[in-house]
């Protein structure tokens, strides 16, 4: 019986060491979680932003139905796929966004070439992506989730295709050819988006996005022009 009660004593006290250590362990991450919130905000903003560089058309290119040669596409296709790894790391996804669209890494890297590919892609002189209403918030261990509003700006032709947070995007705004040539128009999109990350040795990495539109408000240029003049 001694014997006994010296092994259960010795297991109730493993036991408790485990669940000791277990709470210190779920503490220190979750404390080491919330000094890393900044930073996953401000990974997934600087991405967002840095896609301004890879919107905006190449001024010997600015015209429309232009179509790149091949040296120019190859080029920014590389520098495309160096910016998809700078911030994004490769996943198994078991499903999709149901209401909106979804990218994990390979459907985002492939975003410059389904630009580059469409032959009525128009061209774009100015974009911005704004990130606003951020929040970040734990998803499991290393992995952390950031929902936030992205408010899209960009000057361009109306069939115009753009490389938002969630990748390829098809135009917002589209002229028949009957009615003449596209004008050029300024459009403002907004989109709920959802980050999913995941903590690796080389800092935060984005894994999945998935977003939909809210809104979208075209404005044609030469009216803009016109009240200013008037």
């Amino acid at each position: 019986m001694k014997k006994f009660l010296r092994k259960a004593n010795r297991g109730l006290i493993l036991g408790g060491i485990l669940v000791i250590g277990l709470a210190v362990y779920i503490v220190t991450d979750l404390n080491r979680f919330k000094t890393e919130k900044p930073l996953i905000e401000q990974t997934v903003k600087e991405f967002s932003a840095a896609l301004s560089d890879y919107n905006v058309t190449p001024e010997k290119y600015r015209e429309l139905n232009a179509q790149y040669s091949t040296a120019d596409s190859d080029k920014r296709i590389e520098e495309f796929s160096q910016f998809t790894d700078k911030y994004w790391l490769s996943v198994e996804d078991a499903y999709n966004d149901m209401y909106g669209w979804a990218s994990l890494k390979e459907d985002f890297r492939s975003s410059m070439k389904q630009l580059l590919d469409n032959k009525d892609k128009g061209y774009i002189t100015e974009f911005s992506a704004d990130l606003t209403d951020c929040k970040v918030n734990k998803d499991g261990p290393n992995c952390a989730v950031m929902t936030c509003t992205a408010n899209l700006y960009f000057v361009g032709t109306e069939n115009c295709t753009i490389i938002c947070p969630g990748g390829y995007d098809d135009t917002y705004s589209w002229r028949d050819e009957e009615a003449g040539e596209p004008e050029v128009v300024k459009t403002s999109v907004n989109q709920e988006c959802t980050f999913y990350l995941e903590r690796t040795s080389d800092g935060w990495k984005i894994t999945k996005c998935e977003f939909y539109d809210m809104d979208s408000y075209i404005t044609p240029v030469e009216d803009d022009e016109s009240d200013e003049n008037a």
